[in-house]
């Protein structure tokens, strides 16, 4: 700790990327207390990318009992790419993401916990107006409960291109559905609240779920409001496939349904996956005139030890796709 307190130049001084990992102690001084001591005060002004791992809250010991966190605006206003894990406090994780007006890559880790809020004028404001983070373009969610979803409601990234929800979840057979998230009936409309306060339809490309248990109404509505994506990946999700089949959506005139797909990628599905609407979409797709062979990339994984009968499916597919983009695998 005293090598970073000296004014002399340090070996680190130039670089730009940095993990910070904490596990147990921590020693923040209370906000109304002067923190020139702040480890974080003395952190290279040319990182710009950051991993910031703040451990568990119920395993921290805080020399003043309580949890403070104190990270100069210089520099979050400098980072690019900024990974934040914490389970602290949902206040103080937006009042650091105000100042992040650069980063273009952010990553928020939940640590599967529920976040509680401040009632302050702050707080309110984001959640009413959202907080504008104006140039990122990834944004990556992880290991969230369901009911901290509405956390989106105090974004807004006019620039996002990205967006992946990693549902916590602790899964004892992984060969079973049943520890899944149960998403609930509010998650479109957060998601599709977030894109129109943004205003970010239009640039909106990739869209990825995660360990998630989706209803058929929750994921068509999402998807019916996305139309300018071009990838989409459900990984260790259970959904039910049949818009994809749905002869009304895939040719209707409107609203279109997924017109620009380019890649499909559903992963660790079950065994018994009935993979018949997704061979109807691939196909359709694949053929499709508007805009012509949208569809370049179909990957399906299947979470079982004893791979399924998909003959049927690679052959209907074997003449409108290349062996090199149309993959199957199985994962044990």
């Amino acid at each position: 700790m005293n090598s970073l307190k000296t004014v002399e130049p340090r070996p680190w001084d130039s670089i730009n990327s940095l993990n910070l990992y904490f596990y147990d102690g921590w020693s923040e001084p209370e906000p109304q207390n002067p923190h020139p001591d702040s480890i974080f005060n003395y952190l290279p002004p040319t990182v710009s990318n950051l991993d910031l791992y703040l451990g568990y809250k119920d395993g921290m010991v805080a020399t003043n009992d309580q949890l403070h966190l104190h990270i100069p605006e210089i520099i979050l206003a400098n980072l690019t790419t900024f990974t934040f894990s914490c389970d602290w406090n949902g206040t103080m994780m937006l009042k650091i993401l105000q100042s992040c007006t650069n980063v273009e890559n952010l990553s928020l880790d939940f640590l599967g916990s529920s976040l509680k809020y401040e009632d302050t004028p702050f707080i309110e404001g984001a959640f009413q107006e959202g907080l504008l983070l104006p140039k990122v373009r990834t944004l990556h969610l992880d290991r969230i409960l369901p009911k901290m979803v509405n956390f989106v409601q105090a974004l807004r990234t006019p620039s996002l291109v990205e967006l992946h929800f990693t549902f916590h979840t602790k899964i004892t057979d992984p060969r079973s559905f049943s520890d899944l998230a149960c998403i609930s009936d509010k998650f479109a409309g957060h998601v599709l609240s977030l894109v129109g306060r943004s205003g970010c339809q239009g640039t909106l490309r990739k869209f990825r779920l995660n360990s998630a248990n989706i209803s058929n109404s929750q994921l068509t509505l999402i998807l019916l409001n996305l139309p300018f994506l071009t990838h989409l990946t459900l990984d260790n999700t259970f959904f039910d496939p049949t818009p994809f089949g749905d002869v009304d959506l895939v040719y209707g005139p409107a609203p279109p349904f997924l017109p620009c797909l380019e890649v499909l990628e559903l992963l660790r599905l079950s065994s018994d996956f009935p993979h018949g609407d997704i061979e109807f979409f691939a196909i359709v797709r694949r053929e499709s005139q508007e805009p012509p062979g949208s569809l370049k990339k179909l990957v399906m994984t299947f979470r079982t030890h004893r791979p399924p009968n998909l003959s049927v499916l690679v052959n209907s597919l074997r003449g409108r796709y290349s062996i090199e983009t149309t993959h199957f695998a199985f994962v044990k």
